[in-house]
């Protein structure tokens, strides 16, 4: 595995020497064509790099993207786009050191493919860089989104069990509060049927039943002939 891995960062290696090497090479040709304009070393090797840095970046994205799953078609309409205009200037350097006169259709065309060259490069890699910052907006708000959904759904069971703790005590504090007016009821009249019951209370003879019998299975009363007797106040 190791072996294996030194192998690969030698070849990896390798590789980036080539490409660098390939660059400074092509900057040097693209520098001189772009300098023919008006003489100047400096802006052209500014607006070379431009050029080839650009190019390098492009080659870069389509990697990127590949690895993203992303649509990398406009990115090789830019690959192409750039390509031909640092053949071009590679072409005109080597024609100029190899020709006496350069050809017509060179001459008249190179003032207007040097010049329309960067801008379109400024608004192409714009464009570009554009819509990656969009792709990263969109894919963290993805995951806002998602963990805000997670989070709902963690939270949505605990919410649905304080509701039901919260029924269960209102219902227990409910039960408790008629049980008391059932053993109210009981001291004053200990002889009242379950149907009278029902009706001061406002609950079913049902319910009358279950308060009686919890009543009595807790010692608060007794049966007592027809009636019951109460043994505590509660």
């Amino acid at each position: 595995m190791k072996d294996e891995l030194r192998k690969q960062s030698a070849v990896q290696w390798l590789l980036w020497t080539a490409l660098i090497l390939a660059l400074l090479g092509s900057l040097r040709h693209v520098a001189h064509t772009f300098t023919s304009i008006d003489n100047n070393v400096a802006w052209g090797w500014v607006q070379a790099v431009a050029v080839d840095a650009g190019l390098f970046a492009l080659a870069l994205g389509i990697t990127q993207r590949r690895r993203l799953r992303r649509s990398t078609r406009w990115l090789w309409v830019g690959v192409g786009l750039f390509s031909g205009i640092s053949i071009y200037a590679n072409l005109y350097y080597g024609l100029t050191f190899t020709l006496n006169t350069l050809p017509p259709w060179m001459v008249n065309t190179r003032p207007y493919v040097l010049a329309a060259t960067l801008p379109i490069l400024v608004l192409y890699l714009a464009e570009i860089v554009g819509s990656d910052v969009s792709y990263i907006v969109k894919k963290v708000e993805r995951e806002q989104r998602r963990t805000e959904q997670a989070t709902q759904v963690t939270e949505q069971p605990a919410s649905i069990e304080r509701a039901r703790a919260v029924h269960a005590e209102m219902v227990s504090s409910e039960q408790d509060q008629r049980r008391r007016q059932v053993v109210d009821i009981l001291v004053g009249a200990p002889d009242i049927g379950a149907t009278e019951l029902s009706r001061q209370l406002g609950v079913s003879r049902t319910t009358v039943y279950n308060d009686l019998e919890a009543l009595t299975e807790e010692g608060t009363i007794s049966k007592n002939g027809q009636g019951y007797r109460v043994h505590e106040r509660r």
